[in-house]
């Protein structure tokens, strides 16, 4: 709880003062806009919260100072009265954990003021501010709901928000990792996972004399694909990402690897070919001009073909190159030489729960398998 407390408070405030945003999108009003989508996604969290921290500071100081109290108070006299009479017994045998002692209570009643002002100062801040960017929030969900100018290019105030989230290169910043991290919202569909199991590694089994199969989670932000395929104890699969500190956010699950730079040995920079690999929900949110080469890498560690989804609506926040299904086939074929499955693609897109990814999903394969 206190982990969470502080890494939500340090959100919030870093959100608010704009630190780590991209210069170029503080202009006009658009910070304004910005600073309430964001706190629009954390404002349910920290009122979930809370009323822990609250509770946290004032069990903090009062038991804390209380323990310190008693704990000095006997070191000094094992004698129980006076014990007694120094952390205040009252004539009905409850203890009452205001020190006696002048000094002792000036300094606990000081403290626990502090806990209180503390508190209620981070409430009221919170709340005001939220009030004030009401306006501001709703004029944001229009710009979403109305997406381009008058002359068709995309609202100035949602291509800002778009990048919010996210690096020039199209991978999350490390506070919205970190946020994902710790409060599990990591997007998993355990549908496709299901499905894949059931139709790409039990039939690789039947048919390729293979120790473990090996899948490459590209883009994997918190890992949690290659988590579960891990807990199978029939997979083995890796996960890369291209979070800066994604490392030591995932405490080690997730290794850095930037996939928009060319990869040129496979081998020396990854370390192995994978036999499958899988990039979920991650090429529409790398700029255009990348696209060539994350399809390219791809296709460089893949041994016997790839499992992706490509996002083919705008709206989606970080969504700088979605594209419709068919423009996707023939680019993904043009550039790997591989095929899609049409087969697979279907029967894994049957047990898909998440909508968007069933809808958008496309399983390729290389001629020759």
């Amino acid at each position: 709880m206190l982990k969470k407390s502080i890494i939500t408070l340090t959100i919030l405030l870093t959100d608010i003062t704009g630190d780590g945003i991209d210069d170029s999108i503080k202009a006009n009003d658009i910070w304004t806009r910005i600073n309430a989508e964001v706190f629009a996604h954390y404002i349910a969290e920290y009122r979930s919260v809370m009323k822990d921290v609250t509770q946290l500071i004032w069990a903090t100081y009062i038991f804390g100072i209380y323990g310190d109290i008693v704990e000095g108070d006997i070191d000094d006299d094992d004698d129980d009265d006076d014990v007694n009479s120094k952390i205040g017994k009252n004539t009905s045998g409850d203890t009452n954990p205001v020190p006696s002692d002048p000094s002792s209570f000036a300094a606990w009643t000081k403290d626990t003021t502090f806990a209180v002002m503390l508190s209620a100062r981070i409430a009221k801040y919170v709340e005001d501010y939220v009030s004030s960017i009401d306006p501001a929030l709703i004029s944001l969900i229009i710009s979403h709901n109305n997406n381009t100018t008058d002359d068709g290019r995309p609202h100035p105030s949602y291509r800002a928000v778009q990048y919010y989230y996210h690096t020039k290169s199209g991978a999350f910043d490390n506070l919205e990792a970190l946020k994902r991290t710790t409060f599990d919202t990591w997007g998993l569909d355990t549908g496709l996972l299901r499905g894949i199991m059931q139709h790409i590694v039990i039939p690789h089994y039947n048919h390729i004399n293979s120790d473990v199969m090996i899948i490459g989670d590209l883009g994997a932000g918190g890992g949690h694909y290659s988590q579960w395929f891990n807990n199978t104890g029939i997979v083995h699969a890796y996960a890369f990402d291209g979070i800066n500190d994604i490392t030591n956010i995932t405490h080690g699950r997730v290794s850095y690897m930037d996939l928009t730079s060319p990869i040129i040995s496979v081998e020396q920079e990854v370390g192995r070919v994978f036999d499958w690999v899988m990039s979920i929900e991650v090429a529409e949110h790398i700029p255009k001009q990348y696209a060539q080469t994350l399809v390219s890498n791809w296709n460089s560690m893949a041994r016997y073909g790839m499992i992706i989804s490509w996002s083919d609506q705008l709206m989606g926040i970080g969504h700088v190159n979605p594209l419709p299904f068919t423009e996707v086939k023939e680019f993904v074929e043009n550039i790997t030489g591989m095929v899609l499955d049409y087969s697979l693609t279907y029967k894994i897109r049957e047990g898909c729960n998440i909508d968007y990814i069933g809808r958008t999903l496309g399983v390729y394969s290389r001629p020759s398998r």
